[in-house]
């Protein structure tokens, strides 16, 4: 049923029962930014007799800036249209109108009863009995706080989510940039600009832009969607190989070493954080020339490790792969390439900052093994940028094949690709939808001078089309191309994490120095060791606002937390989740993806046991309490999302007995999305065959994240470059 149609059906019942304080499910732009600036101002961390002028100015340039950027956020809007008629909280005819019709959800509609909705209403209906009292506008600050506690407490998950993902996104908006640096005293992870721009070759290419006909002109023998680790392996074996190839890819392109990219939210798909549909999981893509690669924190998790090597011998033996496929030979050669071209460094024990320091003593007080990570990184003081280390695969990969003299690579950025032209079961190229979208310093538009006008849709035509988008990009070009294969998108994993933090008398001042040095694999499964619970816990410092985000609390007592934050240091629990076939990527009515997740009990279960694990180490390594972003018991206070933390006396196997990971009460966040295009010997169980063709599908391949028929055991940044490094093998070998 169309959207639109719904969300009239919705308006007449609603208003015929309720009344309407605006327009389904929009707003106007006045009255948005009026219930935008009520819950910007929920989240605000200073008391009015604490606003100066110097906070005014950066409170309002934080609220305007963030309007801004939220109003791209469907769901955003959604949500707070919700916050505008705040009796929606605890209608039944909403609810479960919503669950049925647009939601498909039908178990969580039968759920929604008198007693669910009991929290919220018992709230609303104490609320002054004026009209005006149905906007989030017209409440205190103290009410908003009382309404965001009641939503928390929900038996709901659509409310609880309500306030969650408002929750994420609003204490993103108050702490990045110069009101979290005001507030911690710290600047948000050393430089981020270059003094100087760094240089860039003069790239030129040999095809055309035909502006009739919305194409480029000239024989192309493959089109590659997506400039990540896979993309940029097949774009560079093949341009050095002969091939004229044109690689696609939506998001900008920077310059190398002229910003400080890591963990930079701007260079995420979506323009940040994405949750899912039900709010269960948080998730990051990079989008950027790079993939990836621009935006991660450079750990290198080689596919010859036991606990990746266990992977791929479970897969054959379980005839998800044919023998030939993937095997340690196969895959130690090609590592080799993928190992001389990026060149990781394992880092030394003298870069061991104090806050991995707490990992690393945390953990052998408990007999507890640990190492050093290995990094795509330059070494110590021989990077040729000001601004940070890495070895993205646009800098080790894609610039040589575009500078080549003869046969250049194209690289056509800022185009996102909508769907595969596919005639008589024969791939002849995408289509793509231009879309420049951001300007600023490091950032290049038009590379070539083709002077395409803004969302112009445009065809290229090829002999191969080339998918290496990741698991949400391939998945919604697939399913938006008509290709009959009821596997797409479906069964991923996403290797879901939980940060902690802990509370130390010693100085921290985590942001210092190399941010992922120390690790524990300990806990992951090998040939030797099946039964492990396959949990990792790794150090790794993001944005200061993602810090703040996972300090739980009133607004109050994050600022606390976050002014103390020299004295926080912590790490992350990591689980290689299995498949699951609720997980799944469709389409919204307006052709972009929408994601599903849920965790299968076992694997809530092992991550339940690595936080445990987690919280012991750091209070093994002296911390005074440790606390994660959870509004779970006993993390809980009832009145106004009070914060407890957990601490030394505490009985943490009554604690964590107790303990759900209960949707939009605990945050965890995923990363890796994998294996939702599965590579496998039928098509009945699988989208791509042993050759990464998809089945039935002449000329089309998938050579991302997304063909693993399951987690690779580990974070999988080597092993999506070495998979890829052995399908152009094969295919040129073809050839």
């Amino acid at each position: 049923m169309p959207k639109i149609f719904l969300s009239l059906l919705l308006a007449v019942l609603l208003m015929s029962s309720h009344g309407m304080a605006s327009t389904f499910p929009f707003l106007s732009q006045d009255r948005i930014f009026q219930v935008h600036s009520a819950v910007f101002n929920a989240f605000v961390p200073f008391h009015e007799h604490e606003l100066n002028t110097t906070i005014k100015h950066l409170l309002e340039d934080a609220r305007n800036t963030s309007f801004n950027g939220m109003m791209r956020d469907e769901k955003l809007r959604y949500l707070l249209f919700l916050l505008d008629n705040i009796h929606l909280l605890h209608s039944k005819l909403f609810l479960k109108f919503y669950y049925y019709l647009i939601a498909n959800e039908k178990a969580e509609a039968d759920a929604i009863t008198d007693t669910s909705l009991a929290t919220i209403r018992e709230f609303i209906d104490a609320l002054p009995k004026t009209p005006a009292s149905r906007s989030v506008t017209d409440l205190s600050i103290a009410d908003r706080h009382g309404l965001f506690t009641a939503m928390i407490r929900s038996d709901v998950n659509l409310v609880r989510q309500c306030a969650y993902y408002l929750r994420l996104l609003y204490t993103i908006a108050v702490y990045d940039g110069a009101l979290g640096e005001k507030i911690s005293g710290q600047e948000n992870n050393g430089p981020k600009e270059a003094p100087i721009m760094p240089d860039l070759p003069n790239f030129a290419t040999d095809l055309s832009y035909n502006k009739w006909k919305n194409q480029f002109d000239g024989h192309i023998d493959a089109v590659i969607v997506g400039s990540g680790p896979s993309g940029s392996v097949a774009a560079h074996e093949m341009q050095k190989h002969g091939q004229r190839v044109l690689m696609v890819e939506s998001g900008p392109m920077l310059i190398p070493g002229a910003i400080n990219t890591t963990a930079d939210t701007r260079f995420m798909e979506a323009g940040g954080p994405r949750a899912s549909e039900d709010g269960s999981i948080i998730l990051v893509n990079g989008e950027s020339v790079g993939g990836g690669t621009t935006v991660n924190l450079d750990m290198s998790f080689p596919p010859t490790l036991p606990m990746v090597r266990h992977r791929f011998h479970q897969w054959r033996d379980a005839g998800l792969i044919p023998g030939d496929l993937w095997t340690d030979d196969e895959i130690s050669a090609a590592y080799a390439w993928v190992k001389n071209i990026l060149k990781p460094r394992t880092v030394s024990f003298a870069e061991v900052n104090v806050n991995n320091a707490i990992l690393m003593v945390g953990a052998n007080a408990l007999g507890i093994p640990f190492r050093r990570y290995e990094l795509n990184q330059y070494e110590p003081n021989r990077s040729p940028f000001s601004v940070y280390k890495k070895k993205s695969s646009f800098e080790q990969l894609l610039i040589p094949a575009m500078a080549a003299k003869n046969n250049p690579l194209t690289l056509f950025h800022n185009c996102r690709v909508t769907k595969v032209l596919i005639k008589n079961n024969q791939a002849r190229g995408v289509e793509c939808r231009y879309e420049p979208k951001k300007t600023g310093l490091g950032i290049i538009n038009d590379l070539y001078g083709f002077n395409i006008k803004p969302k112009t849709t445009v065809k290229i035509l090829a002999d191969h089309v080339i998918m290496a988008a990741g698991n949400l990009g391939t998945s919604a070009v697939l399913l938006n191309s008509n290709i009959k294969n009821k596997n797409i998108g479906r069964g991923y994993v996403a290797h879901p994490f939980i940060p902690l933090m802990g509370r130390f008398e010693n100085v921290v001042r985590a942001d210092i120095g190399e941010p992922s040095t120390i690790l524990v694999d300990h806990f992951m499964p090998t040939d030797r060791y099946p039964s492990r619970p396959g949990f990792l816990i790794e150090a790794g410092l993001g944005r200061m606002s993602m810090w703040a985000l996972l300090l739980p609390g009133m607004p109050h007592q994050v600022r606390d937390n976050f002014a103390n934050i020299d004295h926080i240091g912590g790490f992350s629990v990591m689980i290689t989740d299995s498949p699951n076939s609720y997980n799944r990527v469709e389409l919204g009515t307006d052709g972009r993806p929408k994601v599903h997740y849920r965790l299968s009990d076992q694997d809530r279960q092992n991550l339940i046991e690595g936080v445990k694990t987690s919280v012991k180490i750091l209070f093994a390594a002296g911390a005074s309490d440790v606390s994660f972003n959870s509004y779970e018991y006993p993390l809980f206070q009832n009145g106004g999302l009070l914060s407890n933390t957990l601490t030394p006396d505490m009985d943490l196997d009554d604690v964590f007995n107790k303990f759900k990971l209960t949707r939009n009460q605990t945050s965890f966040i995923g990363a890796h999305m994998m294996g939702g295009n599965k590579i496998g010997v039928s098509p009945d169980t699988s989208v791509v065959n042993p050759n990464y063709q998809v089945w039935g599908v002449k000329g089309l391949y998938v050579i991302d994240s997304s063909i693993f028929p399951s987690s690779v055991g580990a974070n999988p940044m080597q092993t999506i470059y070495t998979c890829a490094k052995i399908f152009v093998d094969r295919f040129l070998g073809r050839k």
